[in-house]
Protein backbone atom coordinates (compact mmCIF):
# COMPACT_ATOMS: atom_id res chain seq x y z
CA UNK A 1 0.00 0.00 0.00
CA UNK A 2 1.04 3.61 -0.59
CA UNK A 3 -0.24 6.88 0.93
CA UNK A 4 -3.36 8.19 -0.79
CA UNK A 5 -4.65 4.80 -1.86
CA UNK A 6 -8.02 5.21 -0.15
CA UNK A 7 -8.52 8.63 -1.76
CA UNK A 8 -7.66 7.17 -5.17
CA UNK A 9 -10.23 4.40 -4.84
CA UNK A 10 -12.86 6.86 -3.66
CA UNK A 11 -12.15 9.28 -6.52
CA UNK A 12 -12.45 6.67 -9.26
CA UNK A 13 -15.30 4.63 -7.79
CA UNK A 14 -18.18 4.80 -10.28
CA UNK A 15 -21.49 3.16 -9.52
CA UNK A 16 -20.74 -0.24 -8.04
CA UNK A 17 -17.33 -0.42 -9.71
CA UNK A 18 -14.16 0.08 -7.65
CA UNK A 19 -10.70 0.49 -9.18
CA UNK A 20 -7.86 -1.82 -8.35
CA UNK A 21 -5.29 -0.03 -6.16
CA UNK A 22 -2.50 -1.61 -8.21
CA UNK A 23 -2.79 1.15 -10.81
CA UNK A 24 -2.31 3.85 -8.21
CA UNK A 25 0.67 2.02 -6.75
CA UNK A 26 2.26 1.99 -10.20
CA UNK A 27 1.57 5.63 -10.98
CA UNK A 28 2.53 6.98 -7.56
CA UNK A 29 5.91 5.28 -7.86
CA UNK A 30 6.80 6.68 -11.26
CA UNK A 31 5.17 10.06 -11.71
CA UNK A 32 5.54 13.61 -10.47
CA UNK A 33 5.34 14.41 -6.76
CA UNK A 34 4.73 10.76 -5.92
CA UNK A 35 1.05 11.36 -6.62
CA UNK A 36 -0.85 9.42 -9.27
CA UNK A 37 -4.40 10.15 -8.14
CA UNK A 38 -5.35 11.81 -11.46
CA UNK A 39 -4.15 8.85 -13.51
CA UNK A 40 -7.14 6.80 -14.67
CA UNK A 41 -7.13 3.16 -13.51
CA UNK A 42 -7.18 0.92 -16.58
CA UNK A 43 -10.01 -1.27 -15.29
CA UNK A 44 -12.35 1.68 -14.72
CA UNK A 45 -11.22 3.45 -17.90
CA UNK A 46 -11.86 0.52 -20.24
CA UNK A 47 -14.72 -1.34 -18.63
CA UNK A 48 -16.76 1.57 -17.26
CA UNK A 49 -15.86 5.02 -18.61
CA UNK A 50 -15.22 4.20 -22.26
CA UNK A 51 -18.30 1.99 -22.42
CA UNK A 52 -20.33 5.03 -21.38
CA UNK A 53 -18.55 7.64 -23.50
CA UNK A 54 -18.18 5.34 -26.53
CA UNK A 55 -21.29 3.10 -26.63
CA UNK A 56 -20.34 -0.46 -27.58
CA UNK A 57 -23.11 -0.86 -30.16
CA UNK A 58 -21.56 1.86 -32.36
CA UNK A 59 -17.89 0.95 -32.07
CA UNK A 60 -17.51 -1.55 -34.92
CA UNK A 61 -19.31 0.62 -37.46
CA UNK A 62 -17.26 3.70 -36.67
CA UNK A 63 -13.93 1.88 -36.63
CA UNK A 64 -14.30 -0.09 -39.89
CA UNK A 65 -11.49 1.14 -42.15
CA UNK A 66 -13.42 0.09 -45.24
CA UNK A 67 -15.91 2.86 -44.52
CA UNK A 68 -13.37 5.65 -44.22
CA UNK A 69 -13.55 6.42 -47.96
CA UNK A 70 -17.25 7.15 -47.53
CA UNK A 71 -17.08 9.01 -44.24
CA UNK A 72 -14.01 11.23 -44.49
CA UNK A 73 -12.40 13.75 -46.83
CA UNK A 74 -10.57 11.65 -49.48
CA UNK A 75 -7.56 14.00 -49.33
CA UNK A 76 -6.95 12.84 -45.75
CA UNK A 77 -6.74 9.16 -46.68
CA UNK A 78 -4.19 6.88 -48.32
CA UNK A 79 -5.29 5.76 -51.78
CA UNK A 80 -7.22 2.48 -51.68
CA UNK A 81 -6.46 -0.15 -54.37
CA UNK A 82 -9.00 -2.83 -53.41
CA UNK A 83 -10.80 -4.18 -50.36
CA UNK A 84 -12.91 -7.01 -48.96
CA UNK A 85 -16.06 -6.34 -46.96
CA UNK A 86 -18.17 -9.03 -45.36
CA UNK A 87 -16.72 -11.65 -47.68
CA UNK A 88 -17.13 -9.63 -50.90
CA UNK A 89 -14.06 -8.34 -52.77
CA UNK A 90 -14.56 -4.76 -53.94
CA UNK A 91 -12.69 -2.10 -55.87
CA UNK A 92 -11.71 1.24 -54.35
CA UNK A 93 -15.12 2.61 -55.35
CA UNK A 94 -16.96 -0.39 -53.83
CA UNK A 95 -17.72 -2.32 -57.03
CA UNK A 96 -17.50 -6.15 -57.00
CA UNK A 97 -14.29 -7.50 -58.51
CA UNK A 98 -11.81 -10.40 -58.36
CA UNK A 99 -8.25 -10.26 -57.05
CA UNK A 100 -6.94 -12.57 -59.76
CA UNK A 101 -3.33 -12.74 -60.91
CA UNK A 102 -3.87 -10.29 -63.78
CA UNK A 103 -5.38 -7.63 -61.50
CA UNK A 104 -2.59 -7.87 -58.93
CA UNK A 105 0.08 -7.84 -61.65
CA UNK A 106 -1.45 -4.71 -63.18
CA UNK A 107 -1.16 -2.89 -59.86
CA UNK A 108 2.57 -2.70 -60.55
CA UNK A 109 1.77 -0.10 -63.22
CA UNK A 110 0.42 2.15 -60.47
CA UNK A 111 2.62 1.42 -57.47
CA UNK A 112 5.63 -0.56 -56.31
CA UNK A 113 4.47 -0.93 -52.70
CA UNK A 114 1.16 -1.99 -51.14
CA UNK A 115 0.03 -2.05 -47.52
CA UNK A 116 -2.62 -4.61 -46.58
CA UNK A 117 -4.26 -4.73 -43.17
CA UNK A 118 -7.42 -5.94 -41.43
CA UNK A 119 -10.33 -3.55 -41.80
CA UNK A 120 -11.88 -4.58 -38.47
CA UNK A 121 -10.67 -5.72 -35.06
CA UNK A 122 -7.09 -4.69 -35.82
CA UNK A 123 -4.84 -4.55 -32.79
CA UNK A 124 -1.14 -4.16 -32.17
CA UNK A 125 -0.26 -4.05 -35.87
CA UNK A 126 -1.14 -7.72 -36.30
CA UNK A 127 -1.33 -8.84 -39.95
CA UNK A 128 -0.26 -5.47 -41.30
CA UNK A 129 1.78 -6.50 -44.34
CA UNK A 130 3.89 -4.47 -46.76
CA UNK A 131 4.37 -5.89 -50.27
CA UNK A 132 7.02 -4.71 -52.72
CA UNK A 133 7.11 -5.35 -56.46
CA UNK A 134 10.33 -7.19 -57.35
CA UNK A 135 10.03 -6.82 -61.16
CA UNK A 136 7.87 -9.92 -61.50
CA UNK A 137 5.48 -10.08 -58.50
CA UNK A 138 4.52 -8.47 -55.19
CA UNK A 139 6.17 -10.11 -52.15
CA UNK A 140 6.29 -9.22 -48.46
CA UNK A 141 9.32 -9.08 -46.16
CA UNK A 142 9.17 -12.87 -45.77
CA UNK A 143 9.18 -13.30 -49.56
CA UNK A 144 5.56 -14.51 -49.53
CA UNK A 145 3.73 -13.80 -52.77
CA UNK A 146 0.65 -11.60 -52.84
CA UNK A 147 -2.23 -13.57 -54.35
CA UNK A 148 -5.84 -14.51 -53.67
CA UNK A 149 -4.84 -17.55 -51.64
CA UNK A 150 -2.73 -15.44 -49.26
CA UNK A 151 -5.47 -12.85 -48.90
CA UNK A 152 -8.21 -15.38 -48.14
CA UNK A 153 -6.06 -17.34 -45.71
CA UNK A 154 -4.69 -14.33 -43.80
CA UNK A 155 -7.60 -11.90 -43.73
CA UNK A 156 -10.72 -14.02 -44.26
CA UNK A 157 -13.67 -11.70 -44.96
CA UNK A 158 -12.39 -8.19 -44.25
CA UNK A 159 -9.26 -6.26 -45.27
CA UNK A 160 -8.11 -3.16 -47.12
CA UNK A 161 -5.20 -2.69 -49.55
CA UNK A 162 -3.76 0.83 -49.77
CA UNK A 163 -0.84 2.90 -50.93
CA UNK A 164 2.32 2.84 -48.86
CA UNK A 165 2.66 6.40 -47.58
CA UNK A 166 6.09 8.02 -47.69
CA UNK A 167 6.38 9.80 -44.37
CA UNK A 168 7.87 13.21 -43.72
CA UNK A 169 11.71 13.13 -43.45
CA UNK A 170 11.40 14.37 -39.85
CA UNK A 171 9.47 11.21 -38.89
CA UNK A 172 11.85 8.91 -40.74
CA UNK A 173 14.61 10.03 -38.36
CA UNK A 174 12.94 8.04 -35.57
CA UNK A 175 12.77 4.81 -37.59
CA UNK A 176 12.87 4.41 -41.37
CA UNK A 177 11.19 1.01 -41.71
CA UNK A 178 7.90 1.87 -39.95
CA UNK A 179 5.23 4.47 -40.65
CA UNK A 180 5.55 6.55 -37.48
CA UNK A 181 2.17 7.98 -36.53
CA UNK A 182 1.02 10.64 -34.12
CA UNK A 183 -1.71 9.42 -31.76
CA UNK A 184 -4.07 12.34 -31.10
CA UNK A 185 -6.52 11.71 -28.25
CA UNK A 186 -9.68 13.77 -28.66
CA UNK A 187 -12.50 14.26 -26.17
CA UNK A 188 -15.92 15.72 -27.01
CA UNK A 189 -16.75 17.31 -23.70
CA UNK A 190 -19.87 16.26 -21.82
CA UNK A 191 -20.21 19.85 -20.60
CA UNK A 192 -20.19 21.85 -23.85
CA UNK A 193 -19.96 19.16 -26.58
CA UNK A 194 -16.85 20.80 -28.02
CA UNK A 195 -13.88 18.69 -29.10
CA UNK A 196 -10.87 19.01 -26.80
CA UNK A 197 -7.38 17.61 -27.31
CA UNK A 198 -6.39 15.50 -24.32
CA UNK A 199 -2.88 15.09 -25.64
CA UNK A 200 -0.69 13.63 -28.37
CA UNK A 201 2.14 11.16 -28.50
CA UNK A 202 4.43 9.96 -31.25
CA UNK A 203 4.62 6.24 -31.95
CA UNK A 204 7.59 4.85 -33.82
CA UNK A 205 8.63 1.30 -34.57
CA UNK A 206 11.65 -0.75 -33.70
CA UNK A 207 14.43 -1.10 -36.27
CA UNK A 208 13.22 -3.24 -39.17
CA UNK A 209 9.57 -3.22 -38.06
CA UNK A 210 6.79 -2.25 -40.48
CA UNK A 211 4.44 -1.11 -37.68
CA UNK A 212 4.84 1.44 -34.89
CA UNK A 213 2.61 -0.25 -32.32
CA UNK A 214 3.83 -0.28 -28.72
CA UNK A 215 2.66 -3.87 -28.24
CA UNK A 216 4.79 -4.87 -31.26
CA UNK A 217 7.99 -3.53 -29.72
CA UNK A 218 7.53 0.13 -30.66
CA UNK A 219 8.15 3.31 -28.70
CA UNK A 220 5.93 6.14 -27.47
CA UNK A 221 6.89 9.75 -26.82
CA UNK A 222 4.71 12.53 -25.50
CA UNK A 223 4.43 15.62 -27.69
CA UNK A 224 3.74 18.80 -25.75
CA UNK A 225 0.98 21.28 -26.64
CA UNK A 226 3.31 23.44 -28.70
CA UNK A 227 4.59 20.48 -30.75
CA UNK A 228 7.77 20.29 -28.70
CA UNK A 229 9.15 16.80 -28.13
CA UNK A 230 9.43 15.29 -24.69
CA UNK A 231 12.92 14.71 -23.35
CA UNK A 232 12.55 10.94 -23.70
CA UNK A 233 10.55 8.11 -25.25
CA UNK A 234 9.38 4.90 -23.57
CA UNK A 235 10.17 1.54 -25.14
CA UNK A 236 8.05 -1.63 -24.90
CA UNK A 237 9.89 -2.72 -21.73
CA UNK A 238 9.19 0.68 -20.10
CA UNK A 239 12.74 1.97 -20.34
CA UNK A 240 13.44 5.63 -21.08
CA UNK A 241 15.07 6.31 -24.45
CA UNK A 242 16.79 9.66 -25.12
CA UNK A 243 17.81 9.36 -28.76
CA UNK A 244 16.78 7.95 -32.13
CA UNK A 245 19.83 6.16 -33.46
CA UNK A 246 22.72 8.60 -33.13
CA UNK A 247 20.46 11.66 -32.91
CA UNK A 248 19.31 13.01 -29.54
CA UNK A 249 15.65 14.00 -29.31
CA UNK A 250 16.62 17.43 -28.03
CA UNK A 251 18.37 18.08 -31.36
CA UNK A 252 15.40 17.24 -33.60
CA UNK A 253 13.30 20.36 -33.11
CA UNK A 254 9.51 20.66 -32.87
CA UNK A 255 7.08 18.32 -34.60
CA UNK A 256 6.36 19.87 -38.04
CA UNK A 257 2.93 21.35 -38.85
CA UNK A 258 1.62 20.39 -35.42
CA UNK A 259 -1.17 23.01 -35.45
CA UNK A 260 -2.45 21.69 -38.79
CA UNK A 261 -2.58 18.14 -37.40
CA UNK A 262 -4.58 19.32 -34.38
CA UNK A 263 -7.06 21.20 -36.58
CA UNK A 264 -7.57 18.16 -38.85
CA UNK A 265 -7.97 15.87 -35.84
CA UNK A 266 -10.72 18.05 -34.37
CA UNK A 267 -12.53 17.98 -37.70
CA UNK A 268 -12.39 14.17 -37.80
CA UNK A 269 -13.58 13.87 -34.20
CA UNK A 270 -16.63 16.01 -34.97
CA UNK A 271 -17.64 13.46 -37.62
CA UNK A 272 -18.01 10.78 -34.95
CA UNK A 273 -21.11 11.86 -32.99
CA UNK A 274 -21.53 8.59 -31.07
CA UNK A 275 -17.95 8.50 -29.78
CA UNK A 276 -16.70 11.03 -27.24
CA UNK A 277 -13.14 9.74 -26.87
CA UNK A 278 -11.02 8.81 -29.87
CA UNK A 279 -7.42 7.90 -30.51
CA UNK A 280 -6.65 9.15 -34.02
CA UNK A 281 -3.53 7.80 -35.72
CA UNK A 282 -2.37 10.41 -38.21
CA UNK A 283 0.86 10.93 -40.10
CA UNK A 284 2.50 13.77 -41.97
CA UNK A 285 3.64 12.67 -45.42
CA UNK A 286 6.59 13.88 -47.48
CA UNK A 287 4.43 16.60 -49.05
CA UNK A 288 3.40 18.03 -45.65
CA UNK A 289 -0.11 16.59 -45.98
CA UNK A 290 -1.93 15.08 -43.00
CA UNK A 291 -3.11 11.51 -43.57
CA UNK A 292 -5.55 9.60 -41.38
CA UNK A 293 -4.42 6.02 -40.77
CA UNK A 294 -6.85 4.78 -38.14
CA UNK A 295 -9.68 5.87 -35.82
CA UNK A 296 -9.51 4.01 -32.50
CA UNK A 297 -12.51 4.01 -30.20
CA UNK A 298 -11.73 1.11 -27.87
CA UNK A 299 -8.18 0.52 -26.65
CA UNK A 300 -6.79 4.03 -26.84
CA UNK A 301 -4.76 4.41 -23.66
CA UNK A 302 -1.00 4.63 -23.80
CA UNK A 303 -0.76 8.34 -23.13
CA UNK A 304 -0.44 7.72 -19.38
CA UNK A 305 2.72 5.70 -20.00
CA UNK A 306 4.23 8.98 -21.18
CA UNK A 307 3.55 10.56 -17.79
CA UNK A 308 0.28 12.49 -18.11
CA UNK A 309 -3.20 11.71 -16.70
CA UNK A 310 -5.56 10.52 -19.43
CA UNK A 311 -8.35 13.10 -18.97
CA UNK A 312 -6.20 15.84 -17.44
CA UNK A 313 -8.25 18.92 -16.52
CA UNK A 314 -11.47 17.15 -17.61
CA UNK A 315 -11.09 14.28 -15.14
CA UNK A 316 -13.72 15.45 -12.64
CA UNK A 317 -16.39 16.23 -15.24
CA UNK A 318 -15.94 12.80 -16.84
CA UNK A 319 -16.24 10.99 -13.50
CA UNK A 320 -19.32 13.01 -12.52
CA UNK A 321 -20.98 12.37 -15.91
CA UNK A 322 -20.37 8.63 -15.76
CA UNK A 323 -21.74 8.43 -12.24
CA UNK A 324 -24.90 10.23 -13.35
CA UNK A 325 -25.31 7.89 -16.33
CA UNK A 326 -25.14 4.80 -14.13
CA UNK A 327 -27.65 6.30 -11.70
CA UNK A 328 -30.05 7.02 -14.56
Amino acid sequence: MVPGESEYIEKWKIGGFKPSPEFFRCYSSHFKNNNGIEFAPADILYFVILKILNPVQHRILFSDKNLYDIRYDPSLLPETYFRKMNGVTLSADYKPMETDEIFIQNLSKKTSKIIIKPAEYSRGGKNVERFRYNASEFVNDNNIRLDKRFLDHTYKDNYIAQECIVQHPYLAKFNKSSLNTLRVITYRSVSDNEVKILGTYLRYGNTGSVVDNFSAGGHVMRIKNSGKLSEFAIDSTLNKIFNAGQVKFCELGDYPHYDLIIAVSKKIAKQNPYQRVLGLDVVLDKQNCVKLIEVNNREIDGFQICGRPFFGEYTDEVIAYCRDQLVD
